[in-house]
């Protein structure tokens, strides 16, 4: 598990007394930490998600954690705890490592929740890709980004993201699993 935190100071980025006009270029300020926090009374609380869930686990075992009616989807937060704990197992055997990114292309469902505590508890970092995207933006977004996987539903209302993925990556098809060699 990472902790991910950001940390600025606004002294650093945002200077009164620097001339927005000066011949000079900007400075580039140094971040020191890595956590950003607003004013408040409270404590900043550094805990992970990971962390955040074990606790919630540990006083609240068998309370419903999560209700996906439409998939017939009902979990407590031990046996959700459970899932994450296979699924960030899984991630991590199939050879993604800690700041591998990953796409999870999709609906709101269960295993949308499940990938995202996952790969928070994995290390890997969850990138969103918007479930309406046809294979120009899913193309553009993979690319720029650089994800090593992708997770989605086979299709959804009217898309089928195994047949985009295709036109994306026509060597899917010939390749072994986790090993997709490709031209683009």
């Amino acid at each position: 598990m990472i902790p991910v935190y950001l940390n600025v100071s606004w002294d650093h980025l945002v200077s009164p007394h620097r001339d927005i006009h000066g011949d000079s270029p900007p400075t580039v300020p140094a971040l020191t930490s890595s956590y950003v926090r607003g004013t408040s009374s409270s404590p900043f609380v550094l805990h992970t998600v990971g962390e955040v869930l074990q606790r919630t686990v540990e006083r609240f075992p068998d309370r419903e954690a999560l209700v996906f009616v439409e998939q017939g989807v009902r979990k407590t937060f031990e046996q959700f705890q459970r899932d994450v704990d296979c699924v960030a197992a899984g991630l991590l055997a199939i050879g993604l490592t800690k700041g591998d990114r990953l796409c999870v292309w999709g609906p709101n469902s269960y295993g949308w929740v499940l990938m995202q505590f996952a790969t928070a508890k994995a290390g890997i970092i969850l990138v969103c890709m918007n479930s309406a995207f046809q294979t120009q933006e899913a193309d553009y977004v993979l690319r720029k980004v650089q994800c090593k996987a992708v997770v989605c539903p086979a299709h959804f209302k009217t898309h089928d993201y195994c047949d985009i993925l295709r036109r994306i990556c026509p060597e899917i098809e010939s390749s072994c699993p986790g090993n997709i060699r490709s031209s683009r």
